[in-house]
This record gives structure tokens, C-alpha cells and sequence, in this order.
């Protein structure tokens, strides 16, 4: 297609293109005016009927206000007498005119309808429990009453019954809600069925409720009704659909007319394109064919004339201009381009040589003169090859010949100064095309500070791997002597745990032992010796807290320390503790309280050892540094944790069973245990340091006491048990030490189901077992045997490994408690060679020893040994340890001292100082008046008075006399005189339960 037609066909498409647009902008805008304003008329439409809507539930809202403030109303819920006559016509009277199908109903403070203007149907419970919320709020409310069986979703037309608006009726003098006056509506009432022939609906929608003005969805247009409380909450809106039959109809008419009007324009256009390019655009096209020849002669010095008159002249001038013009940039350009190049290659640090196809230099960079020694016009001509040493030269000839290619050759080779002297250097060679000849451009870097840096950087390495070898071998010595370190500490640990439990096994056994003869009737003492005892027993369980927390303290730096789980009863675990520091805080007049929450489960699984540990330790700081007051230990569920059950692991709100435990793992929970005192309390800037080990704050530096462990090995064993400790303390008002454990329930055995019961003898029908007791102390030996002599077993003792040997292969005993550390033979030795001389008969051998590290317990079981027990030991673990590996029962003393029931409290749990407020008036300010007059004789008088109502109380004021401890006595009696009868210092709490009915919530109310 020649250049005339080409320019006909796009000057009548362009100018078609821009009749196109100019249509098509003129139609969109006539169908968006169309459209807006048809969408104006329906919004119109909408906005009326929302007006007539806002009216008519402003009415409704008027209504349900009025009823609740009439007087009338208030009285009739006050008093029901005779308010029949008068309360109906009232709600009838108040019914809107315009909805008159509308219930007016008034409830009373339960909820429950009293009287209405019309039948309702019965209440649903959700509708209930809304007005009871209303009830219990004080506030209006607006709620939305759904069709029965309406499909799930949004408050739409379909689902839509009526509306309930509900007011509280106050009482004004006491403000107390007494009922509500409630306004139903069915939604037909509510409704405008037509607007200008329009359906108008009314929906709850979030979107169109919280708009500030219409809204339009796909066919739909929503105006939000502006409403006051509480019907602003239900977020109401008008709705009515656009008809889009009509804005179709519209907009389809005017398409037709501008289609029409669009082709006539299109044909006008072409033909006068056509004829107008065929006149003006041939001198063009001869113009045109002089140019392409210019082109194909790559030539700008030809002039041109195409024969045109007028502006085809003037552009032929120009066109010759042009050409002129661009000889001269070409000629600039060229010359610019050589200058450019000159400047990069002179700029370049490398030497950049170029060669004809024969090897020969044919340039020479002025890097290349500075790097090679020599100037350009020396080596112009002259082989590449020169540049190289001589003894290289041949390998880099053959590489050349073999490596050059598209690709080119590069690699590294030794240069040639004009001085001879000879330098490493990095080359590069690649193939040009010049003008239809081969050339090469080479590349030249001396390379001689790379090599010395290399050199440097291998010297650097080869040293500091020295001194890393060095350095290896001191550390590995240190690590060497550290270990002989930790491994002499570990030996020293175990021979001083030996040591010094060994006599704490016969200071607290022979303690304990005593006792039991107390507690059996075996032997009677007073009790001052009892008291004695006491002091005994406890002050040897300090000695070995103290050794424990040492042991305690190796385990944990060396990351020994593990978690045993079984099962714990609780209430054990707190009577234990009350017994251990009651003495304590008796002797300081303090009031030990110990409290389990009956919500919490009584036997839960977890270290037993490590929680009583750490509850010893922080009831022990708090009895230490508490001088005034008070110290407590509460069992409770944590505020923050629901229970949880193990089957589906998911919170469950009802509270726990009423058995004393569930089932063992079938239920867990976040128990929090706290300790509180009214001590001193701990300084913020004491905080960071005080659960580091041996740390102490400034009352414990003053008390002198204990050894900085307690608080540190605590916390270490809480997070081992899952939990952490933290502190609520300020100076001068006390401490509050508290942990969350997540547990799960456990088990009851028999023992703390029923209690521990003191063991006086064998039960009858038993023959007597034999037991051989072995060990190199004599009292240990005494203690074991004066221990099981009386209950009626048959005992013999050896006091070495040789002479438990020969006792055994003659006597044949049934059980060896047998030491593991003896001279000579030790118990090892003995469990292996009884072991290896057994034929038929087993026999059970026990191990008894003062080592506490749990890798003495694997390696006394793999030698042969049956069980293990720790010095000092617990007479009832040993014996209950017999009778598991015997089979064997025992008697029990009639009246012993069962656990007690999670749900009684005894007052024997009570202290003697707190017993004293439970005394009548009249004998506690007796007792105050004599021993503030120092009057002795009236003081004993009162004394034995009061053993008819307490005679361990009695007993306890009599030795405080006899000591002269009358201040002592002074103050406690001041405080039971002013205080009322003390709760019991351990115990059980109870939770009051919620009213369950409407009825005993009308009661509670009452």
C-alpha cells in the first residue's frame, strides 16, 4: 500500500476514533445523569418512609418510658392489693393508636409477668433471661422477637416478628428496680407496606446501623433509622429495591439514537479523509522515495528536490538543512567517541596492549609503559611474547594456540621489565573483528602486592593455628583440673553426707522412738520430756534440712535434679507442717494458719518431697523472721486457671466433683500455694539478690541463721515442678511468697485415706520373722533393734561384713537391713557373695545407708539388693517398707490419730496460744486481772479451772507460769480479751453456694 492511501485510511481512522470517543463520553454521561436520577427518586422514596419509621417507633420508645415512670405502675408492683381494677385499663389506655395490635405486660423484679393489655404467649427462656439482665443492669433495653423455626442469620424481613422494648420501673426513694414495663410490637404494626408504590422493609444490618447516611448494595438501598436509646442498639434500617426494568429501558433508547447518529458520521468522515490525502499527500510520497535512497547509500552529502510548490518547497529546504546538520554531529560524534575511548584506556590501572592477527603490538596504554618500565614506541611492532619471561614464554605460545577462541585465554604468568627483572602477573587475551580483519586486545596486572599479601596471609595462619593448639591444651588442663575438682567435691559431699547423718540417724531415731513409746503407752512420760523430745526430734530435722539443701544445691549446678511424681495427699502434707512449726510458733506467740480450699482436690500428683521441701522452707523464713502477728499457708485453686478435664483438655466452668478426689488423672488443675507473714518485710533493692544462692537480706544477717540455700533451691525445684516463685512484699507490712503448680488428681492409698495409726506389735496368727540388722555404728544397730525387738520380730545384729555373712548362713534370717558403707567388707560386697551363694531360698536384703546422691541408689539395686532407705529414716517407711517385702500385718493402738476428713475441723488442730480465745469471757479477763497483779495463787486457781474445759491448755498455761513467762502470758491474754473466739489454725475452708431459683433470689433479697 503506497503512502496516499496509507495516509487517507489513518486520517479517517483517527478522526472516526475521536467521533467514537466524544459518542461514548456523551453517552456515559446522559445514562449516568439517567441513572442518578431515577436513584434519586428511590432514595427519596426510602428517606420518607424512614421518617414515617423513626416516628412511629419514637412513639413506641415515648410509651414504654411513660408507663415505667407512672407512679401508678410503681405503686401497683409495691402493693398488689386491688391493682387489678386500675393496672389493666392503664395498660390498655397507653396502647399507640397506630399499633394497636402492640402488648403493653409488666413484670416484677424475678422477671415474671404480673399484668398485661393483652394475652401473651408464654416466654421463652432466652426472653427471660434478657429481662433479667434488664432487671439487674437498671437500663432500658430494645431487643428483636424472631419467628419460631426462622433459618440462622440476620434479623431479615422473613425472620422478623415484632419488637420488644424493655423499661425498668425504679422506685425513686431507694432507686432499686422493682419491675420493668415491657412494649411488644408486632412487626406488623411497626411496618409502612407501600410508598409511592414501593415495598419498603425495615432489617437489622451492623453496616447500614452505623452509617451516617444511605446506603446503596447491589439492587438495594438502606437508609439507617436515627433512633435513641435503646433502640439505636438494634441497628435498624429502611430498605427498598431499585427497579432496574426501568433505568434499562432508558438507557437502552438512547444507545439506539447515538448508534444511528454515530455511523452516519463514520461514512461522512471517511470519503472527505480520503479525497483530501489523495491531493495533498503525492508530493509527499516522492519525498519520501528520495529519503529511502539517501538511507540505502549511507550518505549525507546528496541534496534533494521533490518538484513541490509552497510547503512541500519548505520542507524540502529543510529536509537538505537536515542532512547538513547531521554530517556534522556524525563528524563531532566521532571524534568525541576516539577522545572517550583514549581517556578510559589511559585511566585503567591494567595494562591493555592491542595485536594485529600475526601476535605483533600494534598499541601500547600508558598503564602498560608503567607497569612494563618501557615507553609505547619501544614495543610498537614488536611480539607480545617480549613481554613475557623468557623461561614462560613457550608455555604461553602454546596456550594461545590452543585456548583462543570465541572465548578467549586468560591465567597467570610472569612478566619482563625493560631492567630484566621478572614479576608475577594476571593476563587476558580475546579475538576483535576490525573492519573485516582479526585483532586481539590483551590485558596485563601485576599481581605482585596480591602475592604478598598471600604470602602474609598464610604466615598469619600458620601462627594463629599454633596458638589455637596452644591454646586447646591449656583449656583442655583446665577442663582436666576442674572435673578432678568437681569429682573431689562430689566425694567430699558424700563422705560428709555420710558422716554426719550417720549419728543424725541415732539422734533422731532413738528421738522418734521415744515417742512411739509415748504415743503406744509403752512408756509414760511428762510432758516436759515430751516437749524436750520435741526440741530433739526437731532440732535434728534442721541439722538435716541444712545437709539437704547443701546436696540439694551439688544436684542442681550439676543438672541432676529430676521430678519424681506420686501421689500426695495433701492434707497429710499440711498437718505435717502445722505439727513441724506449731512448737516454734507457739514459743513466739504467733497464730500458724494452715488452709485448704474445700474446691481444691485433696490427693494430686506430683514430687511430694520437693513440694514438702519447699513449703518447709518458706514456712521456716516466715516463723524465723516473724516476730508479731501472724503466719499462714493457704491451699487454693489460681484465680486465672479453669479446671480442666484430662479426657478432652478443654476448660470446664463447672467447679470439682463432690467425692473427696476424682479419679486419678482424670481431672487437673492450677493449684496456687501461698505463704504469708507480718514479718518485716523485704527491702525492692534486696529483691534481684534474693533468690541467689547464699544470699541473705539484712533480717536474715541479723537472725544469724540458716545458710542462704532455702529461697534459691526453692525456686529451682517450682520450676522444676512447672511453677515459679513470686513475692508481694513491702518494708514493715510482711512478705507473701506464692506459686502456681498445674496438677493432676491422684490416687488415695490406705495410709492417707485413713490416717497413720501407731504400729504396737504384729498382728496375731504371724509367725516372727527373722530380721539381721547390720551395721558398723552401735547405736545404729541399737536403734534398729530396740526398734523391732518389741513389736515382736525376731532380731540379730552383726557388726561387720564378715560377721553378717556367718550370721546368715547359720541362722537363715528372712530380711538384712544391711549398711553399705562398713570397713572391710561393705555392703556391696556382702549383697554379691549372699546372691552368689543362694541355692533355693531368697533371701530379702534391704540397704540402709547415709549416702544421698541418687546414683548410690542404681548402683546399691544393680549389686542385688531388694530396696533402699536413706539415713535418717522414718520408723513408720521402715516398717511399712517390711511389710511389703514380708507380707506381713500389723496391730494398731486402740485411739490413734487418724488423718482428718478434708471436711472437719478438729479443735485439737488448734495451738494452745490460739485455744486461749475460745475460752469464756469471764475466764480470759480473769486470767488477764491475776497475771497482771502477779498474783500466783489466783493465777493457778484459774488455771485448774480451766481444765475442765481444756486440759492440754491447762497443762500448757501451767508450765508458762512455772517458767515465770508472765509478760508472755500477759500479751496473749490481752489479745484473746479483745479479739473474738480464733478460727482454727488449720482448715478446711467451705464456698457458700449461689441461690439456685428465682425464689431464693427473692429471698436472698429479702
Amino acid at each position: 500500500m503506497t503512502l496516499v492511501p496509507r495516509t487517507a485510511l489513518a486520517v479517517a481512522t483517527i478522526t472516526i476514533a475521536l467521533l467514537i470517543v466524544v459518542g461514548l463520553v456523551s453517552f456515559v454521561a446522559m445514562r449516568d445523569k439517567t441513572t442518578e436520577l431515577l436513584l434519586r427518586a428511590e432514595i427519596d422514596t426510602a428517606q420518607v418512609a424512614a421518617v414515617r419509621l423513626e416516628e412511629r417507633l419514637r412513639r413506641l420508645h415515648d410509651t414504654a418510658e411513660s408507663v415505667a415512670t407512672n407512679p401508678i405502675v410503681t405503686n401497683a408492683l409495691l402493693d398488689s392489693a386491688g391493682r387489678e381494677a386500675y393496672l389493666l385499663p392503664l395498660l390498655r389506655a397507653s396502647v399507640p393508636a397506630d399499633t394497636k395490635n402492640a402488648v403493653i405486660a409488666l413484670t416484677d423484679f424475678s422477671g415474671q409477668i404480673v399484668h398485661s393489655s393483652a394475652r401473651l404467649a408464654q416466654q421463652p427462656s432466652e426472653e427471660r433471661a434478657w429481662l433479667a439482665s434488664v432487671i439487674d443492669s437498671g437500663r432500658a433495653a430494645a431487643r428483636l422477637r424472631l419467628r419460631p423455626n426462622a433459618p440462622p442469620g440476620s434479623a431479615t424481613p422473613s425472620r422478623l416478628a415484632g419488637l420488644v422494648l424493655a423499661w425498668p420501673v425504679v422506685f425513686p426513694p431507694t432507686q432499686a428496680v422493682e419491675g420493668v414495663a415491657v412494649v411488644d410490637v408486632p412487626i406488623e404494626d411497626i411496618l409502612i407496606s407501600r410508598v409511592a408504590t414501593r415495598q419498603i422493609e425495615i432489617v437489622q444490618d451492623a453496616e447500614a446501623g452505623q452509617a451516617e447516611s444511605v446506603l446503596l448494595r447491589a439492587d438495594q438501598i438502606l437508609v439507617p433509622l436515627r433512633l435513641s436509646a435503646p433502640l439505636d442498639g438494634l441497628e435498624l434500617a429502611v430498605r427498598t429495591r431499585v427497579d432496574r426494568g426501568v433505568i434499562d429501558e432508558a438507557i437502552s433508547a438512547l444507545q439506539i439514537r447515538y448508534l444511528w447518529l454515530g455511523a452516519a458520521l463514520t461514512g461522512l468522515t471517511a470519503v472527505a479523509s480520503a479525497l483530501a490525502a489523495r491531493r495533498l499527500l503525492r508530493p509527499l510520497h516522492t519525498l519520501a522515495q528520495a529519503t529511502r535512497r539517501v538511507v540505502t547509500a549511507a550518505s549525507y552529502e546528496r541534496r534533494f528536490d521533490s518538484g513541490g510548490s509552497g510547503e512541500i518547497a519548505a520542507l524540502d529546504d529543510a529536509f537538505n538543512a537536515m542532512m547538513e546538520r547531521l554530517q556534522q554531529a556524525a563528524e563531532r560524534e566521532r571524534a568525541t567517541q576516539e577522545k572517550r575511548f583514549r581517556t578510559v584506556v589511559n585511566s585503567v590501572p591494567d595494562a591493555i596492549v592491542t595485536l594485529d592477527g600475526a601476535g605483533h603490538i600494534e598499541s601500547f596504554s600508558p598503564a602498560a609503559e608503567r607497569i612494563f618500565g618501557s615507553r609505547a614506541d619501544t614495543w610498537i611492532g614488536q611480539p607480545v611474547l617480549g613481554l613475557v619471561a623468557e623461561a614462560d614464554r613457550a608455555a604461553l605460545a602454546m596456550r594461545l594456540q590452543n585456548e583462543m577462541g570465541e572465548s578467549g585465554a586468560s591465567g597467570e604468568i610472569r612478566g619482563r621489565r625493560s631492567d630484566a627483572s621478572v614479576f608475577p602477573m594476571d593476563y587476558s587475551v580475546s579475538a576483535i573483528e576490525l573492519e573485516g580483519e582479526r585483532h586481539f586486545a590483551a590485558t596485563f596486572r601485576d599481581i605482585t602486592a596480591r602475592k604478598d599479601a598471600e604470602a602474609a596471609l598464610r604466615r598469619l595462619n600458620q601462627e594463629l593455628e599454633l596458638r589455637v593448639a596452644e591454646r586447646t591444651a591449656e583449656l583442655s588442663a583446665a577442663k582436666e583440673l576442674a572435673e578432678a575438682a568437681n569429682k573431689a567435691k562430689s566425694v567430699f559431699l558424700a563422705n560428709m553426707s555420710h558422716e554426719l547423718r550417720t549419728p543424725l540417724n541415732a539422734i533422731i531415731g532413738f528421738a522418734e522412738l521415744m515417742r512411739r513409746d509415748a504415743r503406744s503407752g509403752r512408756a509414760a512420760l511428762t510432758p516436759s520430756h515430751c516437749e524436750r523430745l520435741d526440741a530433739i526430734h526437731h532440732g535434728g530435722e534442721h541439722l538435716l534440712a541444712l545437709i539437704n539443701e547443701v546436696l540439694d544445691l551439688s544436684k542442681i549446678e550439676a543438672g541432676k535434679a529430676s521430678c519424681n511424681l506420686d501421689d500426695c495427699d495433701l492434707d497429710a502434707l499440711l498437718i505435717a507442717l502445722h505439727e513441724l512449726f506449731r512448737q516454734r510458733a507457739t514459743q513466739k506467740g504467733l497464730a500458724l494458719d494452715v488452709v485448704r480450699h474445700d474446691d481444691t482436690p485433696r490427693y494430686v500428683r506430683t514430687d511430694t518431697a520437693k513440694l514438702r521441701q519447699v513449703l518447709i522452707n518458706l514456712l521456716g523464713n516466715a516463723v524465723k523472721f516473724t516476730e508479731r502477728g501472724h503466719v499462714a499457708l493457704s491451699v487454693s485453686l489460681a484465680p486465672d486457671a479453669p479446671h480442666r478435664s484430662e479426657a478432652t483438655d478443654s476448660p470446664d466452668a463447672a467447679a470439682p466433683p463432690a467425692a473427696p478426689n476424682p479419679p486419678a488423672g482424670a481431672w487437673r488443675c492450677r493449684l496456687r500455694f501461698t505463704v504469708v507473714d507480718s514479718g518485716p518485710g523485704i527491702a525492692p533493692d534486696e529483691r534481684q539478690h534474693l533468690f541467689q544462692a547464699f544470699a541473705q537480706t539484712h533480717s536474715g544477717m541479723r537472725a544469724q541463721e540458716g545458710t542462704g540455700l532455702g529461697l534459691a533451691i526453692s525456686r529451682q525445684y517450682v520450676r522444676l515442678l512447672g511453677g515459679d516463685i513470686t513475692l508481694d512484699s513491702e518494708p514493715g507490712r510482711g512478705s507473701s511468697f506464692s506459686f502456681d503448680l498445674d496438677l493432676e488428681a491422684g490416687g488415695a492409698d490406705a495410709d492417707s485415706a485413713h490416717g497413720r495409726r501407731v504400729i504396737v506389735g504384729l498382728a496375731g496368727g504371724q509367725q516372727a520373722p527373722r530380721i539381721l540388722v547390720v551395721d558398723d555404728h552401735q547405736s545404729n544397730r541399737t536403734l534398729l533393734v530396740q526398734l523391732l525387738a518389741p513389736l515382736g520380730f525376731a532380731v540379730e545384729a552383726a557388726a561387720d561384713g564378715e560377721q553378717a555373712l556367718r550370721c546368715w548362713r547359720e541362722w537363715q534370717p528372712d530380711l538384712i537391713w544391711l549398711d553399705i558403707q562398713m570397713p572391710g567388707l561393705d555392703g556391696h560386697e556382702v549383697t554379691r557373695r549372699i546372691r552368689a551363694a543362694e541355692r533355693e531360698r531368697r533371701t530379702i536384703i534391704l540397704a540402709i545407708t547415709a549416702c544421698a546422691f541418687d546414683g548410690q541408689r542404681e548402683a546399691i539395686l544393680a549389686a542385688g539388693c531388694d530396696g533402699f532407705l536413706s539415713k535418717p529414716f522414718v520408723p513408720d517407711e521402715l516398717l511399712e517398707m517390711m511389710a511389703q517385702h514380708l507380707g506381713i500385718a500389723y496391730a494398731y493402738a486402740e485411739g490413734g490419730a487418724p488423718a482428718r476428713p478434708a471436711s472437719v475441723t478438729s479443735t485439737s488442730s488448734l495451738t494452745p496460744a490460739t485455744r486461749l480465745f475460745d475460752l469464756p469471757a469471764e475466764l480470759k479477763e480473769g486470767l488477764r486481772d491475776a497475771v497482771l497483779c502477779l498474783d500466783t495463787q489466783r493465777t493457778a486457781d484459774i488455771i485448774e479451772s480451766i481444765a475442765a474445759l481444756d486440759s492440754e491448755l491447762s497443762a500448757w498455761l501451767a508450765r508458762e507460769a512455772q517458767e515465770m513467762r508472765y509478760e508472755h502470758l500477759l500479751d496473749l491474754c490481752e489479745r484473746a480479751v479483745q479479739a473474738a473466739p480464733a478460727a482454727c489454725s488449720l482448715l478446711v475452708t467451705k464456698t457458700s453456694a449461689l441461690p439456685s431459683s428465682a425464689e431464693d433470689s427473692a429471698e436472698s433479697r429479702a
